[in-house]
């Protein structure tokens, strides 16, 4: 049998084989124990992890989880039993499952660290971002057992990325897409600020070095890209000359940090520009670390600025000059100092014979070039001809490179030219004139300076042609000089500006005064020649003819300075003005019309006597009709001229002796006459006209016998009222028509008088001059405005627009608008009305006019230092509110006061009458007034006393609200526009596009409708100043033609002189946006451009009509 199994514990005994025995009780006591120790382990690490709040886990070898701590469960918001049940890879979002399974996969495969991002989902659906780390487990044979990790919720913290690395991008897409240059500029060794300012500078050269740059900044510097900056020392892009190390220094100065100041940078081809810059240093610890900024090109901004000073110097040079030759030096040296070249020269091109000829020229020596003359050929090829001649100009960048010269170019060179640049000017489509520009080297032209030559050009042949000119008609007026004593004519040539006068010798002949040397005469030689009264008249043409660039035409009287006796001279004279607008010149001619003017005067004698010879004689017939109406008596010559004969009549009846129609007229008549009431009409008869009278006659007991009738032939009579009719309807259409034509040279005028404040603004002189002007040129304006409106009122023309009116604002607005009137005669002004507002139905603006007439009136005759006085009140017993204004002026005759408010009427308040009018203010007041329902009468104890003027008018009844008055609005600067205006007058259209242009605005101009319909369907602009009365086509029809056209939005403008009721209501059928009278103020324009701007904007269909005009 074999041995009994023996344990461990008897002795260890070796088994019957002679091995060990194995204690498996012991054995598995001690793994009880270590379980036990694995156990309490386990325990405490699963407490551990609980308490962390990062979610930890362990997976078993087929990903499933073993082990999750109290943060994962409460991440993911489900039990350990769930998470369990399953691979807890399914929680991954399934466009982060392949990235998450790829680094799962690697570190299996490396046996390294497990390491990915992933979103996952909550157990309430939403998805949050964790990022897993976890280790792979092996067993003691090196088998995988799992995976043990954590996996932290880092959702805000990708968000956060997220957004910086955003915010990152979109600053560099800002930095590297703007204009602006950007630039960090780093120091190899932060600069110490314990330095000296000088040592500072250096340093910054010396250690500076650009960090970072945009494509911009790169460019700037003639490279492509920023890379190729970065590194590299700031001393290879940026030189150290004057003007950027006075820039290094005011940064210094300024703290390590600079806003907007210019440096002058040179790019990596030598092209030089002007910057401006802003730049900051950062600093710590005593030490400036580096600097970031940004900069701008700023030298095109200065070259328009030089380029445009440059055109004004050379504009106001030309002033004082003459000489076409003087004009040409002082051009041509000018233009040589702004362009850098070191020649200049102004040629005259005749194309027909091929010819250019040098008549000016300016080089650096000093030397001159002048009466040259060329074949064309010989120095320019025929491209450059060609494109010479069509007016563009031709830049040779480089004489010995260009192909165009040939074998020209040994010419240039012998010349040491290296480089030119040729602008020509046509002269009514033919090319006429040329300027050329020289260098000794090889330059490239730019674009600019070939835009600003041509300007240049334009305005250098205008000047020199124009004194040309001038030249020219000097040398005429020499050759009239013997023809014109023959004919009894003489000259006068007066420079305004020296005073000097010069008469031909027929004018002093013509005076009865000795010639002079050289013809110089003085202004007191004339105005004594001229009769006292006739001198007022001519004085005044002479203003009018200057200031509305006009013709001067007189018919005057002189008195012969030899014989005493009267002669009649008849004048015409033309100014001529500078580029300023300022009359220099007065040229003309008189002759004398003494014999016409005695042969007139005889004339007019024998017409007088045979008007009276044929008033006197008889014209008429008489009749008498008894009861029976038949004639008893009939004489008179009128007989045959109404086809009748004394036969006809002479006891017969009325029906015997008339035809039936005339018969029954007249049997009517008598009847009437017959029944005791008299008769007087008028009737046809034989193609005359006749007034017929009657009156019944009485016998002896007072009985009606009878009728006594005359007929007179007022044929004449009624024509002529005929054509006093006519004659008054053309008058009222010559008002209205004068008002128009003189409104023309208005606009100019006062568009000038504007520029002049621009042009030269703290010049006392040009101030003095312009005040004058725009005073003058008020009253003048107001004079047109009360002429029209006389016209309109004799016609009927005027709708008053009422609504109830406060006096008292009427009379402030009225008193506002006198105000410089009153300022400049330094009166006293006195102003009365009641508190309780005074208030009557009229039209505010008509009021308004009515007052300051009256004011004006008042300005006008009392002198410097006067007192006026304006006031407002009621009358409680006739319900009327008065207004009145007083003076203490010079008074006015009893025997004027009747007539003072009649059209035209003249009152004599001094011996000389020196304020002058028309005669038509007060008239105009009185029809106004009445037009109201109202009354104005004038008061004065005679000259010497003052007067009063009173206008009465009904005042409202108590409980009506007064319309508001007139208030001034702000004005705000209209937005940069582009405007096109059309006026066949030069002056008016030239002068107008100039203060346009000063505003700011974009100015385009064209002088007849034909061309302004074109311009505006090709360049589109924003506002259309259109006049009416156009060559070629009128303003009405390019109107038309410019909205069929498609120009809907643009804000088209009648300006024009025509202002009646009738032109405006045309003007707004005819598309235009608004009809606006000239002249028109600065302020006028301003507020019609801001408008306009706001009519652009809307960009509404059709034609609506402005705001506030039309």
């Amino acid at each position: 049998m074999a041995e009994p199994h023996r344990t461990a514990e008897h002795g260890g005994d070796s088994s019957p084989s002679g091995e060990p025995r194995v204690d498996i009780e012991g054995e598995a006591a001690s793994l009880r124990a270590r379980l036990q120790v694995l156990e309490l382990q386990a325990s405490r690490l699963r407490d551990l992890s609980d308490g962390t709040p990062v979610p930890m886990w362990a997976t078993d070898a087929r990903g499933r989880l073993e082990f999750v701590n109290r943060a994962y469960r409460e991440f993911f918001g489900v039990g350990e039993d769930e998470l369990r049940s399953g691979d807890w890879r399914i929680l991954v979002h399934p466009d982060d499952v392949a990235a998450y399974n790829a680094a799962f996969t690697r570190a299996l495969e490396d046996r390294s660290p497990f390491h990915a991002t992933a979103r996952v989902r909550m157990a309430s659906g939403e998805w949050r971002c964790i990022e897993s780390v976890g280790a792979p487990r092996y067993s003691a044979s090196g088998e995988y057992v799992g995976m043990a990790g954590s996996s932290p919720d880092v959702t805000d913290r990708v968000a956060a990325l997220q957004e910086l690395r955003a915010s990152e991008h979109r600053y560099r897409h800002l930095v590297e897409y703007t204009s602006d240059l950007v630039f960090h500029v780093g120091l190899r060794r932060p600069l110490p600020l314990t330095l000296p300012p000088d040592q500072q500078v250096e340093w910054v050269f010396r250690e500076g070095y650009f960090v970072a740059v945009n494509d911009s900044f790169a460019r700037a510097y003639g490279y492509e890209h920023a890379n190729e900056l970065e590194g590299r020392p700031l001393t290879d892009v940026v030189p150290r000359s004057p003007l950027n190390l006075a820039f290094e220094r005011t940064v210094v100065a300024n703290g390590h940090r600079i806003f907007d100041a210019v440096t002058e940078e040179v790019d990596r081809h030598g092209g030089r520009k002007l910057l401006l810059n802003s730049m900051v240093g950062r600093i710590e610890d005593g030490h400036v670390l580096d600097y970031v900024g940004t900069s701008r090109d700023v030298t095109e901004q200065h070259r328009i600025e030089r380029d445009r000073v440059f055109l004004d110097n050379l504009s106001r040079a030309y002033a004082p000059l003459a000489s076409a030759e003087t004009i040409a030096d002082l051009s041509s040296k000018a233009i040589r100092e702004h362009f850098g070249v070191t020649r200049v020269n102004f040629s005259d091109v005749d194309l027909a014979n091929r010819i250019v000829t040098v008549f000016a020229g300016e080089r650096e020596a000093g030397l001159k070039d002048d009466h040259i003359a060329h074949p064309l050929e010989a120095y320019l090829s025929s491209s450059m001809i060609e494109d010479l001649a069509a007016g563009r100009p031709v830049a040779v960048n480089g004489v010995a490179t260009d192909a165009r010269l040939g074998d020209r170019a040994a010419a240039y060179a012998q010349w040491n030219i290296g480089s030119l640049l040729l602008a020509p000017h046509r002269t009514d489509g033919r090319w006429s004139f040329m300027v050329a520009l020289h260098r000794p080297e090889p330059y490239a032209w730019r674009v600019e300076e070939l835009d600003l030559l041509r300007e240049v050009v334009g305005r250098v042949h205008l000047r020199i042609e124009r004194a040309r000119a001038e030249e020219a008609l000097r040398d005429s007026e020499a050759r009239l000089q013997l023809a014109m004593i023959a004919g009894r004519a003489g000259t006068w040539d007066l420079d305004l500006v020296t005073g000097h006068n010069i008469w031909s010798e027929s004018l002093f002949l013509l005076m009865g005064c000795e010639p002079t040397p050289g013809g110089r005469a003085s202004q007191d030689l004339w105005q004594s020649a001229v009769l006292p009264e006739d001198l007022p008249y001519v004085l005044e043409t002479w203003r009018r003819a200057e200031h509305g660039r006009t013709l001067f035409r007189t018919e005057h009287r002189v008195r012969h300075g030899s014989t005493g006796g009267i002669a009649w001279l008849r004048a015409a004279g033309r100014f001529f003005y500078d580029d300023d607008g300022r009359a220099i010149r007065f040229v003309g001619v008189a002759l004398d019309v003494t014999d016409e003017k005695r042969a007139e005067e005889a004339r007019r004698q024998i017409e007088a006597r045979y008007r009276t010879l044929a008033a006197n004689l008889p014209g008429g017939a008489a009749f008498v009709v008894d009861r029976d109406l038949r004639f008893q008596l009939v004489a008179g010559e009128v007989l045959a001229t109404m086809g009748m004969a004394l036969q006809q009549f002479e006891g017969r009846t009325v029906f015997e002796a008339l035809p039936p129609e005339q018969a029954e007229f007249h049997a009517a008549n008598y009847r009437r006459a017959l029944a005791g009431q008299p008769f007087e009409t008028e009737h046809e008869s034989n193609g005359r006209y006749f007034v017929a009278r009657g009156v019944p006659l009485h016998g002896e007991r007072g009985e009606i016998e009878g009728v006594l009738a005359v007929s007179f032939d007022i044929t004449a009579r009624r024509r002529a009222e005929e054509a006093l009719q006519e004659a008054d309807r053309r008058k009222d259409e010559f008002l209205a028509m004068l008002a128009h034509e003189l409104r023309n040279p208005l606009a100019p005028i006062r568009n000038a008088a504007a520029l002049i404040r621009y042009a030269a603004p703290g010049n006392p002189v040009l101030d003095s001059a312009r005040g004058i002007i725009e005073r003058q040129l008020g009253h003048l304006v107001r004079l047109v405005d009360d002429l029209l409106d006389v016209s309109r009122v004799s016609r009927g023309k005027i709708t008053l627009q009422c609504g109830a009116v406060d006096l008292g604002l009427v009379a402030r607005q009225a008193l506002e608008t006198a105000r410089p009137q009153i300022e400049a005669k330094g009166h006293r002004l006195e102003f009365d009305a009641p508190a309780t507002p005074v208030r009557v139905e009229g039209d505010f603006t008509r009021l308004v006019q009515v007052v300051g007439n009256l004011l004006t009136n008042a300005v006008k005759f009392t002198d410097p230092g006067g007192v006026i006085a304006l006031s407002i009140d009621r009358s409680a017993a006739t319900g009327e509110a008065r207004i009145r204004i007083r003076d203490n002026g010079r008074g006015i005759e009893p025997a004027s006061l009747p007539n003072l408010f009649d059209l035209f009427y003249q009152a004599e308040r001094s011996l000389q009458r020196a304020e002058g009018g028309l005669g038509i203010g007060l008239s105009l007041v009185r029809s106004l007034v009445e037009m109201h329902g109202g009354r104005v009468e004038a008061r004065s104890e005679g000259l010497g006393h003052g007067s009063e003027f009173i206008v009465w008018l009904p005042e409202l009844r108590e409980g009506d609200e007064p319309t508001a008055g007139a208030r001034a609005s702000i004005e705000k600067a209209a937005p940069r526009l582009r405007v096109l205006v059309v006026d066949d007058n030069r002056d008016v259209a030239d002068s107008c596009a100039m203060l346009l242009r000063v505003e700011g605005h974009e100015v385009e101009v064209c002088y007849d409708g034909a061309d302004g319909v074109r311009l505006a369907l090709e360049r589109r602009p924003d506002v259309v100043l259109l006049d009416l009365g156009l060559p070629t086509v009128d303003g009405y029809s390019a109107c038309r033609e410019m909205r069929r056209g498609g120009l809907d939005r643009a804000c088209i403008v009648a300006v024009t002189g025509y202002g009646r009721e009738e032109d405006r209501l045309r003007s707004l059928e005819a598309g235009f946006d608004s009809h606006e009278i000239k002249p028109m103020d600065l302020s006028v324009l301003r507020r019609l451009m801001r408008r306009c701007a706001g009519v652009a904007a809307r960009g509404a269909g059709g034609t609506p009509t402005l705001p506030g005009t039309g």
